[in-house]
């Protein structure tokens, strides 16, 4: 738990924008601007004269609940400016708190959820545990529990888990509480993705072949209240019933381009290369159809619809996470499959070789796991490595981590030097713990609120135990192009350094240096340096990164496959 980060990064800030939306304004999309808009990275848009999200309601319904219980402590006169968090990040440490604890009991709820699947189909109680924790284990869902807690994929294998433990409940007892469960997992399914529409599908056919066409008229008009909520929400976010964020504002298509064989089999996040648990589950599924067809030939129906889906994405691969992201729901398959494959193995005699073979493919994954947390991955291949939209920090295998965690052993010239080069790669973002001890990053905050002056106010952690830079160097780049290099000196007890910026920007205190730049690098790696372009004023900043130390403001967002920022 101490290892949970309370931030949120990347994809999260879709889901939690649109959570805000409605705590703060009872809305999917508001005209206000918020005030964590510069931490948005890649996630907040502006369109039809409000801020949304190009993504589907669902993983915001899953936080509300939480953020409006933080929103009851929050403290108005905290600001980005002011407070060390939302410096950092853009929002409380309540917020991040609320989220962490939202994904961990939705985690625990999909593993009673499981385990009560697998008993229900009368696998005995050691072997259900067996069979959830290996899969569980083997899909990196952990790391979507805890460092990425925002992310929808903890509430995908909610909702699954509940699928499948509503339906077959329903099955046996014809109850309408377990067709609402039914309901509530399939409606919210669609509402985190709405390909997950293709379950809903085979759940209808599944209930068409029991003839209880009462249940299946029962099932839609329970979804009747997702759909709206649907409906609604890309009116109001986009001023049209039905569409799409990624296609009536990025104009993000499925392609024509078959990658289902990549999504299994790719080095670059491959499903059975990164779980290869999954194969051996998927294995017991197809020995399963004897036994219970109808649920075999749902569970391989459903993974193989996903997978081909998945297969048509631009981004097949999931972006810069943690294992195949994009099949995690599947786990309550996958654990249905291997603890059938166990069984049927031990009727013949090899359950001590399959388990052999299965604990083997636990500890693959439970290496690449933990490795993801002291990996650099994004820095592992040369910029030169990227393919098509696949940049070279998403082109990593498990390989390159192996590699990378050989050469710190390799390389060290001690215990103490492979601890800190260990802890120098650490990534996965700032921990609870890390807080505690007093190890995260300070924040330098651009401040452009008064006309005429650009503030850079220093905002350090709340606990300090590593020392803060004495200086910082950037550069500035006019409105006529012209290059000018800049320097502050960090003084103690002091935390506003000022530039007055009228026509030209000059420094106002003896601590800010900046003088036309004659010999300068015309390329900046992104790695070394952070980009701010000032809403008020003409000009940009570039930033040289120092140890223990953040910019924080309006970004310059490099694309995937851009590696340096250039100067003129």
């Amino acid at each position: 738990v101490t290892n949970g980060v309370p931030f949120v990064y990347s994809d999260g800030y879709y889901y939690y924008h649109t959570a805000r939306s409605i705590v703060d304004h009872g809305t999917f999309a508001s005209s206000e601007k918020p005030e964590y808009f510069d931490y948005r990275g890649h996630a907040i848009i502006y369109y039809n004269g409000k801020y949304g999200e190009v993504t589907t309601p669902g993983g915001a319904l899953f936080l509300t609940p939480g953020l409006f219980i933080s929103k009851l402590f929050r403290d108005p006169s905290q600001t980005i400016y002011n407070d060390y968090f939302l410096a950092f990040n853009g929002h409380t440490l309540l917020d991040g708190i609320m989220i962490l604890l939202t994904a961990m009991i939705c985690a625990v709820v999909s593993w009673v959820l499981m385990y009560r699947v697998l008993r229900k189909l009368k696998f005995s109680p050691r072997l259900s545990v067996f069979a959830v924790a290996t899969t569980y284990a083997s899909s990196y869902a952990v790391w979507y529990v805890f460092l990425s807690p925002a992310f929808t994929h903890t509430y995908e294998l909610f909702c699954m888990s509940l699928v499948v433990w509503g339906m077959l409940n329903y099955l046996g007892k014809k109850r309408t509480k377990y067709l609402a469960a039914l309901a509530l997992g399939l409606g919210m399914l669609v509402l985190l993705r709405p390909i997950f529409a293709v379950v809903a599908v085979f759940i209808a056919i599944w209930l068409a072949t029991e003839k209880d066409w009462r249940g299946i008229i029962k099932l839609a008009l329970m979804g009747l209240p997702f759909l709206a909520i649907w409906l609604i929400y890309n009116y109001v976010s986009y001023g049209s019933l039905l569409t799409s964020g990624y296609t009536e504002v990025r104009g993000e298509l499925f392609t024509s381009n078959f990658n289902a064989h990549n999504v299994l089999l790719s080095p670059q996040r491959g499903w059975f290369v990164y779980s290869p648990v999954f194969a051996l589950a998927a294995a017991g599924l197809v020995l399963m159809y004897r036994k219970y067809r109808r649920l075999a030939l749902f569970s391989l129906a459903t993974i193989s619809s996903i997978v081909i889906i998945y297969g048509f994405w631009p981004a097949w691969w999931g972006g810069g996470t943690f294992g195949q992201r994009f099949l995690i729901l599947l786990v309550p398959l996958g654990a249905i499959g291997l603890a059938y494959l166990i069984t049927t193995m031990k009727k013949r005699k090899l359950y001590k070789p399959l388990l052999v073979v299965i604990m083997l493919c636990v500890f693959w994954s439970l290496g690449i796991t933990l490795m993801y947390r002291f990996t650099p991955v994004g820095q592992l291949r040369p910029a030169s490595d990227s393919v098509g939209n696949m940049s070279a920090a998403d082109r990593y295998t498990p390989i390159d981590m192996i590699s990378y965690q050989l050469n710190l052993i390799k390389d060290a010239q001690g215990i103490s030097d492979y601890v800190q080069h260990l802890y120098k790669s650490a990534s996965g973002g700032t921990s609870l713990i890390a807080i505690l001890l007093g190890i995260p990053d300070a924040v330098l905050r651009i401040d452009e609120r008064e006309a005429g002056k650009l503030q850079l106010v220093l905002v350090a952690p709340p606990i300090v135990s590593q020392p803060l830079p004495d200086a910082i160097d950037f550069y500035l780049v006019n409105a006529d192009q012209s290059v000018e290099q800049g320097h502050i000196d960090f003084i103690d007890g002091k935390t506003k350094y000022v530039l007055n910026c009228v026509q030209t920007c000059q420094p106002a205190d003896p601590e800010v240096t900046l003088v036309r730049a004659v010999d300068y690098p015309k390329y900046l790696p992104r790695e070394e340096y952070e980009a701010i372009d000032p809403d008020r004023y003409e000009f940009n900043l570039f930033f040289a990164r120092p140890q223990n130390m953040q910019v924080a403001g309006p970004p310059i967002n490099l694309s995937a496959t851009d590696n340096y920022f250039v100067l003129p």
